[in-house]
């Protein structure tokens, strides 16, 4: 299970960080 998991925590951190990382540029340029 915790193998699974930290994989599957692992995918979902890339995204929610390349996604933070978009969302940050998008609000800092009007």
């Amino acid at each position: 299970m915790s193998i699974r998991i930290s994989r599957h925590a692992q995918r979902q951190m890339k995204w929610r960080k390349i996604t933070e990382a978009e969302v940050e540029s998008t609000i800092a340029d009007p």
